[in-house]
């Protein structure tokens, strides 16, 4: 290849790389919006449900379709037409947020109440169906490894994990 060609080629290969790095970093951009929308729909669908949720755990069991909001991961749930989740960086924020923390505890703690009452281990469809199974034990995997679980969490997480351990 003669020089001024292959330069032209050179430089070419050198945009080419340049566009493929704003398209990565664009992508990083819009992957961090997505995770703050899918944050804050989760703290709104916690705020707007959490009552709903308290109550039907009170009468021994879930009936709805709020695992999501109750058991949140990395990722969102099939059905969860909010798409919520977590992300490690947002995580923390969960446990910190002033309008839903405290209930969220609350629920959590009484669905270990409701299995542990039940006695069933692994746990059967009754306290939470078959299907959310699986979502509970990615729960557990994801705040038992994560760095900055609060002491309470934790604690949530071992009494959880004999029910969900074999899923």
């Amino acid at each position: 290849m003669d020089p001024p060609r292959q330069a032209r080629a050179s430089s070419l290969g050198a945009s080419e790389r340049r566009n493929e790095a704003t398209k990565r970093k664009s992508k990083t951009q819009l992957e961090r919006l997505d995770d703050k929308r899918a944050f804050v729909a989760l703290i709104d669908c916690q705020e707007r449900h959490m009552a709903t949720i308290l109550t039907e755990l009170d009468q021994g069991a879930k009936e709805s379709h709020w695992v999501w909001y109750i058991f949140p991961t990395e990722k969102a749930g099939a059905c969860d037409e909010a798409e919520t989740r977590i992300t490690e960086e947002n995580a923390i924020e969960l446990c910190r947020n002033e309008s839903t923390a405290m209930d969220w505890q609350k629920c959590l703690e009484k669905i270990c109440d409701l299995l542990e009452a039940r006695g069933q281990r692994p746990a059967d469809g009754y306290v939470l169906p078959l299907a959310d199974h699986g979502r509970v034990y990615r729960f557990v995997e994801f705040w038992a490894s994560y760095a900055q679980t609060p002491d309470w969490l934790l604690q949530v997480c071992e009494r959880l994990k004999p029910f969900f351990a074999s899923r």
